[in-house]
C-alpha cells in the first residue's frame, strides 16, 4: 500500500521504455498493413502511458528488485525486465484469473484472445458478437478480462465488438501463450492446432516416428482430446496408412502372388516330369505288346 521508492531519473526511462515499446507496437501494426487503423495505443492524456500496463510494469520492478531498495534506472533497463516481458507477466496473471475462479479453462481463454483479438500476421483484431455463439467466451470469463483492462467492449451504430486495450499486448500475449502450450500442452496438442490454424495442411501431419511415438500418449489420454485433436489424429492416421501401409500391403500381395505363381509353376513342371518318367519306364513293355503277332 505504500509508495514505491524510484531514485532520480529511473522514473523518467520507464516511461521511455513504454513508449519505445508503444512505437515498435506502431511499426508492427504498420509492417502488417494496418496503419489506417484508430491509434488504439494512443495513452489517456496525462498519464504517458495505458495506466494498467504501466501499473503491471512497475509491479514486476517492485517484485524483482523493489524490496532491496529504491528502484533504479539500472533495474529499468534491465532486459529481463523489459516492458514486453513485464506486461507478459502481467497478462500471465490476468489470464489465470478465470480459471482459477473456475469460469473457463485457462487454455480457453489463451487461444480465444489470440486467435480472436491478434490477426494471424500479428496485427490487431476484433471479435464480433456472433447471434448464434456468442462471443465464443462465457460472460463471466469476459468479465474477468475486462476487470483486468485486457480487453474493452465497443460499440458503435448497433455493431459490437471486443479489443484488445492496447497494441502493446499483442507481442507478450503471443510470447507467453507460446510458452505456456510448450511446457502445458502434449506434442500432439501443439501440431494438431498449427495444422488447424494454417488450413490443414497434408505436410503438417504426423510422421511415421512421431505417431509411433504419440500413439501410447494417445490412448491414454482419450478422454482429453479436443475435436481439432481427435481430427489431426485421424487424419494422420488415415494418410499413413494410404501413403505408407497400403503400397507395402500391395508389396505383399504382390510377392504372395508371385510365391503362388511359382508353385503352380513349379507343379506342372514336376507333373510333367513323372509324366515323361512314366513313360520311359513304361516304353519297353509297350514296344513288345506291340510286337506280337
Amino acid at each position: 500500500g505504500g509508495r514505491v521508492p524510484y531514485e532520480p531519473g529511473a522514473a523518467e526511462a520507464l516511461l521511455q521504455n513504454l513508449w519505445e515499446a508503444r512505437s515498435r507496437a506502431e511499426e508492427a501494426a504498420q509492417e502488417a498493413g494496418v496503419a489506417d487503423q484508430r491509434d488504439i495505443t494512443a495513452p489517456i492524456e496525462g498519464d504517458g502511458g495505458e495506466p494498467a500496463l504501466l501499473q503491471g510494469t512497475c509491479a514486476k520492478l517492485w517484485e524483482a528488485c523493489g524490496s532491496s531498495g529504491p528502484i533504479g534506472k539500472a533495474d529499468v533497463t534491465r532486459p529481463d525486465l523489459s516492458v514486453e516481458q513485464a506486461i507478459g507477466a502481467y497478462y500471465a496473471r490476468a489470464a489465470q484469473t478465470p480459471a482459477a475462479e473456475g469460469k473457463t479453462p485457462e487454455r480457453d481463454i489463451r487461444d480465444w484472445l489470440e486467435e480472436r483479438l491478434i490477426t494471424p500476421g500479428g496485427a490487431h483484431g476484433e471479435a464480433l458478437h456472433d447471434p448464434a455463439t456468442g462471443w465464443g467466451l462465457p460472460d463471466a470469463a469476459l468479465e474477468a478480462l475486462e476487470a483486468s483492462h485486457l480487453i474493452r467492449l465497443e460499440a458503435q451504430g448497433g455493431r459490437r465488438r471486443y479489443e484488445l486495450t492496447n497494441d502493446l499486448l499483442i507481442g507478450p500475449i503471443l510470447g507467453d501463450n507460446g510458452r505456456w502450450r510448450a511446457r502445458t500442452l502434449a506434442p500432439l496438442q501443439r501440431e494438431a492446432r498449427q495444422w488447424q490454424r494454417h488450413g490443414r495442411p497434408d505436410r503438417s501431419l504426423l510422421s511415421t516416428g512421431k505417431w509411433l511415438r504419440t500413439l501410447p500418449w494417445r490412448y491414454a489420454n482419450r478422454g482429453r482430446l479436443r475435436p481439432d485433436e481427435v481430427n489431426y489424429w485421424r487424419a494422420s492416421t488415415r494418410a499413413l496408412a494410404l501413403g505408407r501401409l497400403l503400397p507395402l500391403l500391395l508389396l505383399l500381395l504382390l510377392a504372395a502372388g508371385a510365391f503362388v505363381w511359382q508353385q503352380i509353376v513349379y507343379q506342372r513342371l514336376r507333373l510333367e516330369e513323372q509324366a515323361i518318367l512314366i513313360k520311359l519306364a513304361y516304353a519297353p513293355s509297350l514296344r513288345l505288346v506291340l510286337a506280337k503277332p
